[in-house]
This record gives C-alpha cells, sequence and structure tokens, in this order.
C-alpha cells in the first residue's frame, strides 16, 4: 500500500519556513505569483532564474532573481530585448555577472535571440551574429560550458534546425551545417528552454517526440524518438534529465517514468514498487545515482526522488514545485510561487546530501535503499551479491556478510546513527556505496 508522509509547516528562529527538507527563499519580485520557469545554477553561491506569471491573468514575464550568497538573498531584475513584447525563453548564466538569455517572439516584429548580461543582469545586449531572421527564425535554447564555449538552437529555418556554436562568449556565432544535424520531420520544431547539458553533451526535444544529442558540444548531432509523442502540447509533453551521454530520464504528463542507458535509441518504463514520482520536471543530482521529480499541478504537487531508477521513491513534500536543479550532491534549488516580495518562490535543499554508488556496481544493477536508512537496509544486484563489508568512518568493521543472492537485508537498527561505508562484491569485483542513518 502506498502511503504519504504527511508534514508539518514549521517556523525556525531566525524566521525561515521549513518544508520537510527544503527552505523557503524569497524571491523578490515585487508581483505576487510569481512562478520560476527555469534556474541555472553557477555555484553553490551563485544563481540565476527566471519568472513567469502564475496567476490566472497570464501576462507576459520579462524578469529574472538572482543570488550570490547561496540564496540568503534574492535580487530581482528585468531582462530589457528593447520590447516588451518577446517571450524570455530562458537564462544561462557562467558567473555572478555574465549571463545569456534567450528571447522569442509573441508576436511578428517583436525581438528574439540570445542576449548577454556582463554586469550582473543590469543591461543586456544582443548577440546579432545568431541571426535567428527571417519568418521561419525562432530561438529556443542556449547553453554554456564555460565562459567561452556555447551552444544555441531554434526552429528549423531555411530547410534544417537553426543551431550555432561560439568559442568566445557569443561575440561571434557560426551556424552548423546542414550536413551535421539530422533532418527535421515535416512540421518539427523544437520548445523553449528545454536543453540539459553534462559533460560535452547536450540534448535538446522536438514536439514530435525526438530528442536530438550532440556529444562535441554541439558541431555534430544524432536523433532518437522518444516513447512520447510531444514533449510540449496539451495532450503529450514531458521533461528531459541525463546523467550522462547515455543514461537519462523522461517524466511525462501522464505520468510515466522513462529510462534509457543508450542515449535514448530505446527506453524502458519503470513502474514503482513503492512511491511515486512528479511530472512538471526531473533532474539528476550530480555526482549520484539519484533522481528528483517535481510537480506544480492542483492535483500532483510535490517533490521525490529515486535511487534505483525509478523502482522505489522517498517523497519529500506536497508544495508546489516548478523548475528543480542541483548543484551538487548537497546543494540544490526548486522554483515555486511567491506570494508577495518578501514571502516565497523558492526552495532550497536542506535535507541530507545524496549519496552516490560507484560506477562498477551500477553496471552490475545493484542499488541499495532506502538510503539514509532508519533500520533495515535493502540490496539487490542483477548478478549474485558475493559480499558485503561495513565500515564506519573511523576504517572499523562493523558488518560483514557472505550472502550469495540477488536480494540482501541488512538490519543495521543496533549500529548508531552516522555514515558508513559499505564494501561490496559482486562476480569478481568489488566497489563501494556511502550509507546514512
Amino acid at each position: 500500500m502506498k502511503t504519504k508522509l504527511l508534514l508539518l509547516l514549521t517556523l525556525t528562529l531566525n524566521g525561515t519556513f521549513l518544508f520537510a527538507q527544503w527552505t523557503v527563499q524569497n524571491t523578490g519580485f515585487a508581483t505576487a505569483s510569481r512562478g520560476i520557469k527555469n534556474i541555472s545554477i553557477v555555484d553553490a553561491n551563485v544563481v540565476w532564474a527566471t519568472a513567469y506569471d502564475g496567476s490566472s491573468s497570464n501576462a507576459n514575464v520579462q524578469e529574472f532573481t538572482k543570488t550570490i550568497n547561496g540564496g540568503t538573498t534574492w535580487t530581482p531584475g528585468t531582462i530589457n530585448v528593447g520590447n516588451t513584447g518577446s517571450g524570455i525563453a530562458m537564462i544561462h548564466a557562467e558567473s555572478a555577472q555574465v549571463a545569456w538569455a534567450v528571447a522569442y517572439p509573441n508576436a511578428t516584429g517583436q525581438p528574439q535571440g540570445i542576449f548577454k548580461t556582463s554586469n550582473g543582469g543590469t543591461s543586456w545586449a544582443k548577440q546579432t551574429t545568431a541571426t535567428f531572421s527571417g519568418a521561419d527564425g525562432f530561438a529556443n535554447v542556449v547553453y554554456f560550458w564555460d565562459l567561452n564555449n556555447g551552444f544555441c538552437m531554434g526552429d528549423p529555418n531555411g530547410g534544417y534546425f537553426e543551431i550555432y556554436t561560439t568559442t568566445n562568449g557569443g561575440t561571434n556565432w557560426t551556424r552548423v551545417p546542414q550536413a551535421n544535424i539530422p533532418a527535421n520531420l515535416s512540421g518539427e520544431y523544437g520548445y523553449v528552454g528545454q536543453v540539459v547539458g553534462v559533460g560535452d553533451t547536450v540534448f535538446f526535444t522536438t514536439n514530435k517526440g525526438r530528442i536530438y544529442r550532440s556529444t562535441d558540444r554541439g558541431t555534430n548531432w544524432t536523433v532518437v524518438q522518444s516513447p512520447i509523442t510531444d514533449f510540449g502540447s496539451e495532450l503529450s509533453n514531458g521533461e528531459i534529465a541525463f546523467k550522462d551521454s547515455n543514461i537519462g530520464y523522461i517524466v511525462n504528463n501522464e505520468p510515466l517514468f522513462y529510462v534509457t542507458t543508450n542515449g535514448g535509441t530505446t527506453w524502458d518504463i519503470v513502474f514503482a514498487d513503492s512511491g511515486s514520482h512528479f511530472r512538471d520536471d526531473v533532474c539528476v543530482i550530480p555526482g549520484t545515482n539519484t533522481v528528483m521529480t517535481t510537480g506544480a499541478s492542483s492535483s500532483l504537487s510535490g517533490s521525490s526522488y529515486t535511487n534505483n531508477n525509478g523502482q522505489t521513491y522517498t517523497m519529500v513534500d506536497t508544495e508546489q514545485h516548478t523548475d528543480v536543479q542541483f548543484f551538487d550532491a548537497s546543494t540544490g534549488w526548486a522554483g515555486g510561487f511567491s506570494t508577495s516580495s518578501t514571502v516565497g518562490g523558492m526552495f532550497k535543499w536542506s535535507g541530507p546530501a545524496f549519496l552516490g554508488i560507484s560506477d562498477n556496481l551500477l553496471e552490475k544493477g545493484f542499488t541499495a535503499y532506502p538510503n539514509p536508512v532508519i533500520n533495515i537496509l535493502q540490496m539487490q544486484a542483477n548478478e549474485t551479491i558475493d559480499s558485503v563489508v561495513i565500515y564506519n568512518l573511523l576504517g572499523q568493521e562493523v558488518y560483514a556478510s557472505q550472502p550469495g543472492v540477488l536480494t540482501h537485508t541488512i538490519d543495521m537498527s543496533m549500529l548508531p546513527n552516522g555514515t558508513y561505508i559499505a564494501k561490496i562484491g559482486i562476480d569478481n569485483i568489488e566497489g563501494s556505496v556511502k550509507i546514512i542513518r
């Protein structure tokens, strides 16, 4: 039987609200009901985010908010692109001063393209060599690996997707040749803000349910068909996340959870044995095997995470969460909605650090859950678990077993609360996993 954790709103002594393992931060927007559209994390202190109108009026919004102290304070600003009618697709930041935004036209003749700030958002300048011109020009996404190297993408223009790369921060953008990009289908286009980067690999999605992938920073592209028909329509929509160039995830509006291990060539639906996921966003927490999902709809709001590719989920809360991004295993933010300029709009992760499993164990299908554990720890693998040895942080052995089974259960109730390292032996290989009790 599936159960939900009942959560109480707590007010700490310094006036900060806590929802389960999230701390509420105030985005500072002057208008209430500002929702967070996308989050760009530079480091543990510097984060940028764009806003949208979360009220019933659905006004066009060209606003961002930024923190340089880990979210203790957020300062809002305007992305001025020369016309208040243009939409803001997303923002990508590389420092407290430098960020790029994508503008798209809501009506004919409105400015669009890539706009850069070098003064913390005070002013924005269009980068004209990424032209996105003509009747079919329509900018969707931008992504940078550092202050110099980046790519941007727009809908097919002149017969193929309008993709550019830069090696000097966008001062000069060079369009990727048609021969380097798989042909778009009839009527196919991309979606604003739907881009994921990991290492040198970057992905974007389309209205035909396809995922384009480049493993060399946007120079050459391949495309795969996802299991959903469209990534952004009312009837079919979804979000993607990737751990690396091969292992990825989709959550869609049904809601279903899909996993690929080969870059999207094939996908498997995973139905959870316990817990449930959300459908509005998904992200992989860097350096771990944890996937976080969030939801903001009135019927399915909250956050949850899985450490075993969707087999089980840990419920975190039932608050409204929009975009979610993590910088590392202990630092992340999820968007929400502000109730005023001084209350709410952003959630910062305040729960325990997420823990990883060494890659050679992952190749054996190894999982250990729940982690953190209260009493009973369950270990599973696709091959026989030959040995399990658990050490405390002093290096003292506190548990040892040679189970010889695919599923092994450990009662940790007699161990003190703390962090442990488990050494696992499977088929002549040895790997490790951190465990918190």
